[in-house]
C-alpha cells in the first residue's frame, strides 16, 4: 500500500468556528464613553440605583392637583382617590382592558410576576382633547 500525503498550503486560511450564544455573553460590553474609548467600573453612575423620572405624578400631587381642579378639601378627595386607584390596580392585574375617557383605551399586551411584584405591559391609545381658548 502506498501511503499519500497531502501538504497543508500555507495561502489556506481555515474559518475561524462559529460563536456559540454562551460566549457572546462574555464578551466585553462597549465602553460607557465612545469618545474616552474607557469604562470606568467604579463610577457612581455603574453602582447607583436608577433615579426616577423627575416628571412622575406621584399621590400627592395628584391629591394636590384635584384639590385646585375641584375645589373640594384633600379630606374629602383622599378616599375616593385612593378607592379609585385600588380598582384601577386591581383591573390592570386581572388584565382587563380599560375605556376611561380622557384617559383613553389602556389594552393589556402582557404580564409577568417577578419575585414579589407583577409587571404589566399595556398599550394606552389617546384621542387627543380638543382645546378650547377661553376668551377674558
Amino acid at each position: 500500500m502506498t501511503s499519500s500525503k497531502v501538504a497543508k498550503s500555507p495561502n489556506l486560511k481555515t474559518k475561524p468556528a462559529p460563536q456559540s450564544s454562551k460566549s457572546r455573553s462574555s464578551r466585553v460590553p462597549a465602553p460607557d464613553h465612545p469618545s474616552t474609548g474607557a469604562s470606568d467600573p467604579g463610577s457612581p453612575a455603574d453602582t447607583a440605583a436608577p433615579t426616577p423620572h423627575p416628571d412622575v405624578l406621584k399621590k400627592p400631587e395628584l391629591l394636590q392637583r384635584l384639590s385646585e381642579t375641584t375645589g373640594l378639601p384633600k379630606s374629602r378627595i383622599r378616599p375616593v382617590m385612593e378607592a379609585m386607584l385600588t380598582i384601577l390596580g386591581e383591573a390592570v392585574a386581572e388584565e382587563r382592558a380599560l375605556q376611561l375617557p380622557p384617559l383613553g383605551k389602556v389594552t393589556p399586551l402582557r404580564s409577568k410576576a417577578q419575585g414579589t411584584v407583577r409587571v404589566s405591559h399595556v398599550k394606552i391609545r389617546q384621542v387627543p382633547q380638543k382645546t378650547t381658548a377661553v376668551e377674558d
